[in-house]
C-alpha cells in the first residue's frame, strides 16, 4: 500500500484559536431577516417610484400625440385626436374622410389610467387647418397608484405639463 494513502486516513486538526470556515445556521437566518426587513421597508418606495415614471411617461407620450395631430392638421386640413382611457390609447384621425392615421397604446402598455377631471374616460381634441383646438379647455388625469399627473391643454390647443 502506498504512503501517501495513509496520510489522507488520519484526521484533519485544527489550529488552536481558529474557527472553521463557513457560517453558522444562526448567522445566516439573522442576516436572512435584516434583508427582509430591508426588502419590506424599500418595496413600497420603489413601487411608488416605478408608478411616477410611468405616468409621467405616458403623460409626455400624450403630450407628443397631441403636438403631432396640431402638425398633421396642417398637413390635411384639420385632424383630431382621441384619448380613449377605457381601451388605453390614443388615436390620430384625420378630419377628411375619419381615417385611423396613428394609434399609441401607452396607458395599456403601462397600466396607467386616463381620465377627465368629470371622471368620463373619452375625450376628443379636435384642430383645425391652421392647427388651433376647436374645443374648449380641456385637462387630462393620468393616474397609477398613489401617482399622479395632469395635461392641461387651452382652447388653442397648447399643452402644459401639471
Amino acid at each position: 500500500m502506498p504512503r501517501h494513502s495513509a496520510s489522507l486516513r488520519r484526521p484533519h486538526r485544527r489550529r488552536p484559536g481558529r474557527r472553521p470556515g463557513g457560517f453558522t445556521v444562526l448567522e445566516l437566518m439573522v442576516s436572512l431577516a435584516l434583508l427582509s426587513l430591508l426588502a419590506g421597508i424599500g418595496a413600497p418606495l420603489w413601487r411608488s417610484t416605478v408608478d411616477r415614471w410611468a405616468v409621467r411617461s405616458v403623460r409626455d407620450r400624450a403630450l407628443a400625440a397631441l403636438h403631432r395631430t396640431r402638425v398633421e392638421a396642417r398637413r390635411w386640413g384639420g385632424a383630431y385626436l382621441e384619448v380613449d382611457g377605457e381601451a388605453g390609447s390614443f388615436r390620430l384621425h384625420r378630419l377628411t374622410g375619419d381615417s385611423l392615421v396613428w394609434e399609441d397604446r401607452a396607458p395599456d402598455e403601462h397600466r396607467v389610467r386616463v381620465l377627465t377631471p368629470r371622471g368620463a374616460s373619452r375625450t376628443t381634441l379636435s384642430f383645425d387647418p391652421l392647427g388651433l383646438g376647436i374645443v374648449s379647455s380641456r385637462t387630462l388625469l393620468f393616474r397609477r397608484g398613489a401617482a399622479e399627473a395632469r395635461l392641461v391643454v387651452s382652447s388653442r390647443g397648447r399643452a402644459t405639463r401639471r
